[in-house]
């Protein structure tokens, strides 16, 4: 869940739903919000646009009976979402199966040099990426989080 800047007629937003398609995801917002829903408001623009959405896997989708966007809950220019799942439907796990992997690198024996030239190697795979100019920084987009977060708590409470 979450600012993913996709909307239904923008770039992003096919690949959002390409990656749904190849992974067994559902964009389950589409399927439980009406169609003039909005998350978005751009007051540069005095214009409104659906842009964050609620991804899961089949097994989670069926267990959310309720969802709404918090149209009048104003926190920043987008607006929150909120999801009612009935936990007791959620599918149970193998406690083996949800063991973390270990990683194949051990990073304290990794010298400098050899971090230099992962970081230069893997920044290059990246740089030759073709990326849509919404999708920003991971480190920008946890801050930003953190902050909605903060804001969703002060109006939760009022």
């Amino acid at each position: 869940m979450g600012d993913v800047n996709a909307g239904v007629t923008n770039t992003f937003g096919g690949v959002l739903e390409d990656f749904c398609m190849e992974n067994d995801f559902i964009i389950s917002d589409y399927a439980l919000l009406p169609q003039d829903t909005f998350t978005y408001i751009s007051d540069a623009h005095s214009t409104t646009s659906w842009i964050d959405h609620f991804v899961s896997s089949f097994s989670v989708h069926q267990a959310m009976f309720h969802m709404e966007a918090l149209t009048e809950c104003i926190i920043s220019d987008h607006r929150a979402v909120a999801v009612s799942i009935q936990c007791s439907h959620l599918p149970e796990f193998d406690e083996e199966v949800m063991e973390p992997q270990p990683s194949r690198i051990d990073w304290l024996k990794v010298t400098a040099q050899e971090r230099e030239v992962y970081y230069h190697a893997s920044k290059n795979l990246l740089d030759q990426r073709n990326w849509p100019q919404t999708l920003g920084t991971v480190k920008t987009l946890i801050v930003q989080m953190r902050n909605i977060w903060k804001k969703l708590k002060i109006c939760m409470q009022s």
